[in-house]
Formats: structure tokens, C-alpha cells, sequence
């Protein structure tokens, strides 16, 4: 039984202005400083001296408390998410994370004998009786909340990968080339228990060979065992990202539209950047000497994923996540309250919109979905400390400099397109600076030193450094994104010989040598 609390009412946290959020991204910068070190010697200490990865888990509390503190929505359901928060500010225990088959030990129990009976007694050679099983097993981790199926909703379709997340491309290991369509489609029904319509905007990897499948029961059997375990919560703002992500996204994008402009607005300004990243990278293309048909078309097969979603709309949303939370089985049910209903929202609807902004990921890259590459945005590359409409250029193209992937087979063997795409939004930004009317100022008495390149790489480091535990160790490879990078020896006056310039063992260096428009020539020695 809920028991009502009035913890947050007394809380009473304003949203930032322009200014107030420039003033205090200011102080996140210096104190990330280490002003006796020399950047062309030791940039990562340099630049993030006192930032880790544990300075963003404080910052998603924070804005957590802003957002519940300015909630103005009566909708029960949401005033009931207020109220989980409260009680985890009160530190009220909540259920383990570890995954049970079930809510009973005596369903628990049932379920661990019959996929270990299936697994040692059976033969996977039989098709249609490996798909009763598979979808079965697929049910019960959906249902109990596994996290198998936290990142399976992607851009304009849902796949469903359980060994390879996040691979799109299961050549004949799909569900419909294996079994029909129509068996395909019941499957899928069976799986999230609602009824699907014509479409199949479900993609489901479905093994072919034996192996695959006993390795892939095995798996579950693991996960049915107690392997699947999480551990505890951070904060409070990790909870609620866990058990209720719709109804904190809806939160904070009313949060917006009340107190920062709107999330239509968030689109259009994040969709002018992405322009301006794709603008830069074309006008670079006439510098390069080498084929450029697969980076052109990789480029060109980018699409948005809108920040906004239809579903959030009040009316949409009252129909659609009407519930009413159990304390006990918060994390149990968190697919059935959440995902489960999105999933709804698309059969009914005939829609193809499964994409909202993630809270553990600053961005989501979706390669070869319906022809195309998506980029979506995540919930921390639209906040602070990354994000506000008063940041200049130099804070905010930094988010794309990192928005894409590694797969060097999207463009040429040694080269990414987050390689490429880290080099174009630095000169994006450039010319977006040119233009750029400066009303308020980064200041503080080291940053206010800083040019505004050199404020683009001294915030992407604390950027990255927040957001990939790679980055996060100062003595990793990772910090060769900067040696490598002569935009920034040039920003930082490094020189050969420096530890920040380096040449040896860059795969993006010949890319970038020959793509950036704002490089030294006498690096090279060439006549301009």
C-alpha cells in the first residue's frame, strides 16, 4: 500500500535559465581542471583532473529532482512515479534485481525444469517445436522483466536479437524466413501477448543451426538459474529510469515544454546540428583524394529519430499507461508498465515509431534498419551538463563528435564513421561559430583563457570522460582520439615530439589530414 508522501513538496527546485545553466556549466569545467599540467603532455588530466564517471551519476539525480520538483500533472499514474522517488529518497528497500522466472517459487521452479528438461532431452533439429519453446522462454523474460529485452527497441522496427543486441542483419537466422509469416506473426504475439496486425514491424533472430539454438536456451536456462543480476541502484534517478522510463520521459518532456522552450523545438535544433555535421562532411569531400562512394552513401543514409513521440502527447498517453504500480513487483512488471505498452501503441495503430530517447546511453546509432542509419539522441545528450539552449557551439557539436559507430566496414577497412564524424563536427561547429552570435560568455578564471576551439576539445573530454569508462582511465588509448587529432594540436599549439601529437598507428589520420579544412599545412608541408 502506498503511503503518500509530501517529501518533494518542500523541495522546490526552478528550472536553469540560459544563464543560470552557462554559470553552472562554467563551474563544471573548472573544476575539472588541472592548470599545473601541460595539455600537449597529458590532456585527460589536463582537462578532467576532477571529472569522472561518477559526475554524471550526480547530475541525472539533480535533474531528477528538478523535473519531480516542477511536475504539474495530476494523471495518477505519474503522481504515483512522484511518489516511488520520494520513498527511494527515504531510503525505502525496494525488490532485488536479480531475474526470477515468475512470481511464485513454486512457477520458478516449475519453469528451471522444464528448459533444462528441453535442453538435455529434446532434439533442436525440430523446427517448429524449438519455436513453442523459444517463444515460451521469450515470454517469461519479458514478462518477469530480464533485461534481455532492455535494448531491443530500435529506430523504426523492434529487433529482437538475444545473442548479438544491437545487429541488425540476421540474413536467413530471422523469424519469418525460417517459419512463414503467419507462424512468425503468432510467435511475436505470443511473446509481448497482444494481438499484432497486418505488418510485422518486429524483427526476431531465430537460429537456423542447431548449435545456435542450444546455445541460446542455454543462455535463457542461465538466466532462468540467477545469472541475470544487476545489483543495487546508484540513486534514486536510476530507479526510476529502471522501473518507470515512459512515465520519466513524459515527466521531463512536459518539464520542457513548461520550463525550456519544447521538445519540438529540441528537435529542430538538434536536426539543424546533424544538417550542419552532414553540410561539413559534403564540403570536405572535395579535399579527399581517395573513393568515397561508401563514406558518401553512409552519410547519406542517415536519418533522425525525433526526440518527440506522438505517444506523449496527454490524451495518447492516459490511454496507453493508465496502471496502477505494485511497490513489490516494480521491477517485475517494468516491461508490462513500459515497453509492453509502446509495443501496444505501434500494433494498434499501424505505427513504426519504437524509438524514444534512452537514459543509459548519450546516443543510439541503428545501421541497416529499412535501408537506412539511424541516430537518436539519448536523454543525457539533451540535458545538462550537455545540453541547454544557452550553451554556445563550442558545448554543444561536441555531442556529435561521438554519436556514431566503430564498424570500420561501413566506410573503409580502417576507418570508422564515428572517425569521420568526430572530424566533421569540429568543423561543423567551426562554422557554426563564424556565425555565431555570442550573448553569453563560458567564464571562469582559467576557461575564460580558453578559445573556442580549444573549449570544444576541453568540453568533449569531460564529455567523454563522464559517459565511457575507456575515457574515464586517463592512461587509456582511448585519449589517442585527441594525439591523433590535429585540430587539436593545432588549438593547443602541440608539436612533434609532444605526447598529444602523434602520427604512428592513426587509422583516422589519413582521413583527417586530408578532410580538414582548418588543419596546419606545415604538418605536411604543403602550399595552400
Amino acid at each position: 500500500m502506498w503511503l503518500v508522501l509530501y517529501f518533494l513538496q518542500f523541495l522546490t527546485v526552478n528550472a536553469l535559465t540560459k544563464e543560470e545553466a552557462l554559470k553552472k556549466k562554467s563551474e563544471l569545467l573548472e573544476s575539472g581542471i588541472s592548470s599545473t599540467t601541460d595539455p600537449c603532455e597529458d590532456f585527460a588530466t589536463y582537462a578532467t583532473y576532477g571529472i569522472d564517471e561518477t559526475t554524471l551519476v550526480k547530475y541525472k539525480q539533480e535533474r531528477a529532482e528538478e523535473v519531480f520538483s516542477g511536475m504539474k500533472s495530476q494523471f495518477p499514474p505519474l503522481q504515483a512515479v512522484k511518489q516511488i522517488f520520494a520513498f527511494c529518497a527515504q531510503q525505502t528497500p525496494f525488490p532485488s534485481r536479480k531475474f526470477r522466472p515468475g512470481k511464485d517459487q513454486v512457477t520458478i521452479n516449475a519453469y528451471n525444469v522444464d528448459i533444462q528438461d528441453y535442453l538435455n532431452n529434446i532434439d533442436l533439429n525440430n523446427t517448429e517445436w524449438f519455436a513453442m519453446k523459444y517463444k515460451h522462454y521469450l515470454n517469461i523474460l519479458f514478462t518477469y522483466g530480464s533485461q534481455v529485452f532492455d535494448e531491443q527497441i530500435l529506430g523504426t522496427k523492434m529487433i529482437l536479437n538475444f545473442e548479438a543486441y544491437g545487429q541488425t542483419d540476421f540474413g536467413k537466422d530471422n523469424c519469418e524466413d525460417q517459419i512463414g509469416k503467419e507462424a512468425c506473426r503468432e510467435m511475436i504475439a505470443h511473446i509481448f501477448d497482444l494481438v499484432l496486425g497486418e505488418e510485422l514491424p518486429v524483427k526476431l533472430f531465430f537460429p537456423s543451426d542447431v548449435e545456435d539454438r542450444r546455445t541460446i536456451i542455454y543462455d535463457i536456462a542461465q538466466i532462468f538459474a540467477g545469472a541475470e543480476d544487476p545489483g543495487p541502484y546508484r540513486n534514486c534517478a536510476e530507479l526510476i529510469e529502471d522501473v518507470a522510463p515512459m512515465y520519466y520521459r513524459k515527466i521531463i518532456f512536459d518539464f520542457i515544454n513548461q520550463n525550456e522552450g519544447s521538445t519540438n523545438g529540441l528537435d529542430e535544433e538538434f536536426l539543424k546540428m546533424l544538417t550542419d555535421v552532414k553540410d561539413a562532411f559534403k564540403s570536405s569531400l572535395y579535399s579527399m583524394d581517395l573513393p568515397d562512394d561508401n563514406i558518401t552513401k553512409s552519410f547519406d543514409k542517415l536519418r533522425w529519430l525525433n526526440i518527440t513521440h506522438p505517444i506523449f502527447e496527454d490524451a495518447t498517453f492516459e490511454r496507453y499507461f493508465n496502471v496502477n504500480f505494485t511497490q513489490e513487483t516494480l521491477y517485475v512488471d517494468r516491461h508490462l508498465n513500459n515497453m509492453k505498452r509502446l509495443i501496444q501503441y505501434n500494433f494498434e495503430n499501424g505505427k513504426n515509431l519504437f524509438y524514444t530517447p534512452r537514459f543509459d546511453e548519450h546516443s543510439t546509432f541503428i545501421a541497416g534498419v529499412d535501408g537506412h542509419n539511424y541516430v537518436g539522441l539519448g536523454m543525457h545528450a539533451i540535458s545538462y551538463p550537455f545540453y541547454n539552449r544557452g550553451f554556445p557551439p563550442a558545448l554543444t557539436y561536441s555531442n556529435f563528435a561521438f554519436a556514431f559507430p566503430e564498424e570500420k566496414n561501413l566506410l573503409l577497412p580502417t576507418i570508422s564513421l564515428n572517425d569521420v564524424a568526430g572530424i566533421v563536427a569540429y568543423n561543423a561547429f567551426q562554422r557554426r561559430n563564424q556565425m555565431f552570435l555570442q550573448q553569453n560568455f563560458v567564464e571562469g578564471p582559467f576557461i575564460s583563457k580558453l578559445s573556442q576551439e580549444q573549449l570544444y576539445f576541453f568540453n568533449l573530454a569531460q564529455s567523454l570522460t563522464m559517459l565511457d569508462e575507456d575515457f574515464a582511465n586517463k592512461t587509456s588509448d582511448a585519449w589517442d582520439y585527441f594525439k591523433c587529432s590535429r585540430a587539436f594540436s593545432n588549438a593547443f599549439h602541440c608539436a612533434s615530439g609532444d605526447a598529444y601529437y602523434k602520427i604512428d598507428g592513426c587509422s583516422v589520420l589519413i582521413i583527417e589530414s586530408l578532410i580538414e579544412p582548418y588543419y596546419n599545412y606545415s604538418h605536411y608541408k604543403i602550399d595552400p
